[in-house]
């Protein structure tokens, strides 16, 4: 029997002040920046950053005869970000190591097998500071024909807002071939966030564009396979690896509604991100491409347009003769289903070459360049 047990505290935090200035319109700028009063236009600004993070953790491990091990680890959080005192997050694992039983100890090849399972629950903290609060910021405003300025609300809080939580299970299983030269490992997990952190949109009579909430629920699933080994002829040994991942996510539920479209300006392109249920983190919204206009037609355009042969034309999704809002469909997926990594290293007596290939596939990807060079 072995037994270990490790307990610990932890706590650390981040403080930042700014404080500046800025001046312009100079009518001479021989005094350069030693003299910033000068200019006519100046302004000052300052801000602080701060949040602090306190963790308490434990680990519990039990092993019988280095083939059965059981673990249990688990901890507490508390973070300034967010109005709750402590938030858990346990996990537990089981291992089986039969490595010395007979059938692996008498086999010609077989010289490793493991077999292992996992569950847990892991926490995410990563929101701007403050953005749990209500904060306060100066506004303008005219009052019989003169310029005011007030203090207000600029943000909206959440005083029930908690980390996000991730509950993973893990099922794997690990092999070694003649002598360990070369080792194979197979993972398969299966995730879930029931209260994922997003900015959900408030209605225009909220006075607030959005609302931090833990209102979405995302999973993931996937396997994962690796292969690694090492062989040898006299003066050169050859090490390589190669793995796999396949991932699927998928968007289960939205605060309130489906579907929740996002996504900064692009080549004045707005909104072309979107949250769908049913649909991956990384989907694309947009209209969908019917290709060029020929001679003789009269496909549907947006409002006020009327289309030359060789103009771009868009599906009529929902067949209204017009092309407008309710003609966008989600158009690609930027989530790859596969990743996928080979490394080789040769070594020669004191030669040593090694070369590493990694990349992914079953994804989109935006090309701007031909968005920018097609637009008259």
């Amino acid at each position: 029997h072995n037994i270990e047990a490790f307990g610990g505290f932890s706590a650390e935090g981040y403080r930042r002040e700014i404080l500046g200035g800025e001046s312009s319109l100079f009518e001479n700028e021989a005094l350069r920046f030693y003299s910033l009063g000068v200019g006519k236009n100046k302004t000052i600004f300052s801000g602080l950053t701060e949040w602090g993070l306190q963790s308490y953790i434990g680990r519990f491990q039990y092993s019988f005869r280095e083939e059965y091990t059981f673990s249990f680890a688990g901890r507490a959080d508390a973070s300034s970000r967010f109005y709750s005192d402590l938030e858990y997050f346990p996990t537990v694992s089981l291992l089986w190591n039969p490595s010395n039983r007979a059938f692996v100890q008498d086999s010609r090849f077989l010289s490793t097998l493991l077999f292992r399972f996992s569950y847990g629950i892991t926490g995410n903290q990563e929101i701007e500071p403050y953005t749990t609060f209500t904060l306060l910021d100066e506004f303008g405003a005219a009052l019989n024909g003169t310029s005011i300025n007030g203090i207000g609300p600029s943000q909206i809080g959440n005083t029930s807002l908690e980390m996000e939580k991730t509950s993973q299970l893990n099922l794997g299983i690990a092999i070694g071939f003649l002598s360990n030269r070369f080792q194979l490992d197979l993972d398969f997990y299966t995730s879930k966030t029931d209260n994922a952190l997003l900015l959900e949109p408030l209605p225009g009579t909220a006075g607030y564009p959005v609302a931090i909430s833990n209102g979405a629920s995302i999973s993931n699933s996937g396997i994962e396979f690796s292969i690694n080994g090492v062989t040898s002829y006299s003066n050169l040994t050859w090490n390589f690896g190669f793995n796999l991942g396949f991932n699927k996510n998928t968007i289960n539920t939205l605060p309130n509604q489906t579907s929740i479209t996002t996504g900064p300006e692009l080549q004045s392109v707005s909104d072309w991100r979107i949250l769908q249920t049913g649909m991956s983190v990384g989907s694309w919204y947009g209209f969908l491409s019917d290709g060029l206009v020929a001679s003789g037609e009269n496909p549907p355009g947006f409002a006020g347009q009327n289309l030359q042969p060789g103009d771009q034309k868009y599906m009529d999704i929902n067949a209204d003769g017009i092309i407008n809002a309710g003609d966008k469909v989600v158009i690609g997926d930027a989530m790859p289903e596969l990743s996928y990594g080979l490394y080789n290293r040769f070594t020669y007596k004191a030669l040593d070459f090694s070369f590493f290939f990694q990349g992914m596939a079953g994804h989109d990807v935006a090309n701007f360049n031909n968005l920018f060079l097609s637009d008259p």
